[in-house]
C-alpha cells in the first residue's frame, strides 16, 4: 500500500477519533446541559451516523483520485495549511449563508443539516448529497486554484474535520457555543465553521456563546 493510498485514510480517522475523543471529555467533565433535549430532533442517530460513516467512506477513493489526477506533488509548505484554513472558512461561509438565503437551495440541499437542531459529534457531517457536492466542489477548486499538494490537502481536511465535530458538541457547562446557536437559538447567525468567527463578526451575522438562564439539570449518561 503506497503512502498516498495510506493518507486518503487519514481524514476519516480524524473525524472518528475526534468524536471518541471528545465524547469521552464532555462524559468525563458532564458538560452535556439543559438544552440538550433529544426529542428537538428530526433524524435518529442511528440514520445520522450510518449516513455520515457512508459519506466518509466514500471520500477514502475520492481522496486517492484526487491524488492521482489533480493534486500536485510539490514539497510540503507549511504555510498553506494556513491559507487552506481561510479557505475552509471562506467557502463554508458564503455557501452555508447562502444556503439560508436562498428557499429552493435550503430545501433541496440544506434542510437535512437541520433535522439535528440540536447536534452532536458524530453528526457533525450530517448532509444532504446535493450539500455535500455543492461545499466539496467549491473548496476543491479552491484547492486546485491554490496548487496545494496532497499532504497539504489532507492536513488542513483533517484539522477541519476535528473542528467540525467541536462545533456540534457542547464543551462548557450549561453554556450552548457558537455554531450550536445557530442549530438551536438562531439559524440566520453565525454561519462560519470550523474555524473562526471573522466573517460574521466582519458581517453582522454574529451572535455570542448563549448561557442558559434555566435551573441546572442532571447530565445524560
Amino acid at each position: 500500500m503506497n503512502n498516498e493510498l495510506i493518507l486518503s485514510f487519514i481524514p476519516t480517522v480524524v473525524y472518528y477519533l475526534s468524536v471518541f475523543g471528545v465524547e469521552i471529555y464532555t462524559k468525563i467533565s458532564k458538560t452535556k446541559n439543559s438544552f440538550y433535549k433529544e426529542n428537538k430532533n428530526r433524524v435518529s442517530r442511528s440514520k445520522a451516523f450510518l449516513t455520515v460513516l457512508i459519506t466518509l467512506l466514500l471520500q477514502i477513493p475520492t481522496n486517492y483520485f484526487l491524488f492521482l489526477y489533480f493534486f500536485s506533488t510539490t514539497e510540503f509548505r507549511f504555510y498553506y495549511i494556513f491559507l487552506g484554513i481561510f479557505l475552509i472558512d471562506t467557502v463554508e461561509y458564503f455557501c452555508h449563508r447562502l444556503y439560508h438565503t436562498v428557499p429552493w437551495l435550503y430545501k433541496n440541499a440544506h434542510k437535512v443539516h437541520h433535522e439535528m437542531v440540536v447536534p452532536y459529534t458524530y453528526g457533525a457531517l450530517y448532509n444532504s448529497a446535493l450539500e455535500s457536492i455543492i461545499t466539496s466542489s467549491a473548496m476543491l477548486l479552491g484547492f486546485y486554484y491554490f496548487n496545494f499538494n496532497f499532504l497539504e490537502y489532507i492536513v488542513t481536511i483533517s484539522l477541519s474535520y476535528f473542528c467540525t465535530v467541536c462545533d456540534h458538541a457542547y464543551l462548557f457547562q450549561n453554556k450552548i457555543g457558537f455554531h450550536c446557536i445557530h442549530h438551536e437559538i438562531n439559524s440566520n447567525k453565525n454561519f462560519q465553521q470550523p474555524f473562526f468567527t471573522f466573517y460574521d463578526k466582519l458581517f453582522g451575522t454574529y451572535q455570542e456563546s448563549y448561557v442558559s438562564q434555566l435551573p441546572r439539570r442532571a447530565s445524560f449518561a
